[in-house]
């Protein structure tokens, strides 16, 4: 007997005694898979289990440079991303993980557009730790993680922090180049739901900070701790 229900995977296990002559087969379920995350921010824990949103991007690649006017036309930024929710409106997670990739490892899909090879695919997320990207939707010249998520002030207004800069390109922020030195991002798993779809189980601290608009950062500045996310991935369609 062969059951397979949706998000759960079962272990048949052949034990050694017959019943009528024929072997008797027993099922083992384990846990049901849930999405899920939680992280601490000023003793507060938020947790959700509900997907938003996940898919893909390319970006533009740019030079780090005190004259960020020259593009990098020989790298493109590859990233994949989900988002997810506490069902309260709380708290709110999204993972984005990114690698940059000369022109020249990529291969044309049509007319511009440039996709991954399938060993690169497969490369793409694996198993340890992840420097974090601090010049995501800038620069996008570091490889690794990105995070933005959400919490609750004193007067219950939500604030949506990241672990990156968010000035945009081409002006000066005031984030430093080490806010990331004592973080840490970690996948301790990359499995397959029985539909075949890519998962990943992961830890994390880091620091955070408040939107900078036009190089104007706001006072927040804050502590994650005691992250966890398991959450689908889908990277197969750049």
């Amino acid at each position: 007997m062969k059951r397979l229900l949706p998000l759960i995977f079962a272990v048949l296990l052949l034990v050694s005694c017959q019943e009528n002559g024929e072997p008797v087969i027993q099922e083992e379920a384990t846990e049901e898979l849930v999405w899920e995350f939680s992280y601490t921010i000023d003793g507060v824990e938020y947790t959700g289990n509900s997907v938003n949103g996940n898919g893909t991007g390319v970006l533009q690649a740019y030079y780090v440079s005190h004259k960020p006017t020259f593009e990098e036309y020989d790298s493109l930024f590859f990233m994949v991303s989900t988002t997810m929710r506490e069902r309260s409106g709380d708290g709110s997670l999204k993972v984005i993980l990114g690698k940059k990739y000369l022109k020249e490892q990529l291969k044309i899909r049509t007319g511009n557009h440039y996709t991954l090879y399938e060993e690169d695919r497969r490369d793409f997320i694996q198993e340890g730790m992840y420097p974090f990207s601090f010049d995501y939707d800038r620069h996008n010249s570091q490889d690794g993680v990105a995070l933005e998520l959400a919490m609750l002030d004193e007067n219950e207004h939500r604030h949506f922090l990241t672990t990156h800069s968010t000035a945009p390109y081409g002006f000066e922020t005031l984030v430093n180049d080490d806010a990331q030195a004592d973080s840490s991002f970690e996948i301790l798993k990359v499995g397959t739901t029985p539909n075949g779809n890519t998962y990943i189980e992961a830890k994390f601290e880091a620091t955070v900070f408040g939107f900078e608009g036009n190089g104007v950062k706001t006072s927040i500045q804050r502590e994650v701790t005691n992250g966890f996310v398991r959450m689908p991935i889908s990277y197969f369609d750049f």
